[in-house]
């Protein structure tokens, strides 16, 4: 016999394969909640962008260790110094990468060229992952499949498609996302951070 629910047995089967997957979420699962309980503009672009960051780092910002400090010290000097968020973020699902926001930073009377080591020294020792890319991204994809984010897979599969058609390449934030958070951050592994800075 076969069940039935508003006359389709795919019903059935959607149903146990979301009761399958209800599981709390763990590792990059957690990491997005947590954005997007701080983040609620995110866009797919955005979750893109942290699943991007989050597996493969920021070597690709490092090619240039000169003008990544000249950048950091223009936007450490153009920011306003806040408390209004937290210094450190999260961005992986082993911990060990964060990004550093440059308001608080800046508020807590840091040294900027602890931060430039910082980057340049995850630039040449984070072993990048499209394989851990693509397991975020997966990640992704279910929480949006059982509806904990408000991105339907309508809106984000289409996207995420097109950066892998693309070879994932790095992107911008969103519009959105840069008009109501204005992100200014570093990528680092916490492990280069000064143990005064360490999270």
């Amino acid at each position: 016999m076969t069940l039935r629910i508003n006359g389709s047995p795919l019903a059935v089967c959607m149903a146990f394969v979301l009761l399958a997957c209800s599981s709390e979420p763990s590792g990059f699962g957690r990491i997005v909640l947590e954005h997007w309980a701080r983040y609620p503009q995110m866009q797919p672009q955005d979750l893109y962008k942290l699943a991007f960051q989050g597996a493969l780092g920021n070597e690709h910002l490092m090619s240039d260790t000169a003008m990544a400090r000249r950048y950091l010290l223009e936007e450490l000097e153009s920011v306003q110094p806040s408390t209004d968020e937290p210094l450190f973020e999260e961005i992986n699902h082993e911990g060990n990468l964060v990004r550093v926001n440059l308001r608080p930073f800046k508020a807590a009377g840091l040294d900027p060229e602890s931060l430039v080591t910082a980057m340049v020294r995850t630039g040449s020792t984070f072993s990048p992952s499209e394989q851990r890319l693509e397991s975020y991204l997966g990640e992704v994809r279910r929480l949006s499949l059982e509806e904990r984010i408000p991105v339907t897979l309508g809106e984000l599969l289409p996207y995420l498609e097109q950066q892998r058609v693309a070879g994932f390449p790095p992107v911008h934030h969103s519009p959105e996302y840069t008009q109501h958070y204005h992100p200014a951050y570093r990528v680092v592994l916490r492990a280069f951070l000064p143990k005064s800075q360490s999270p």
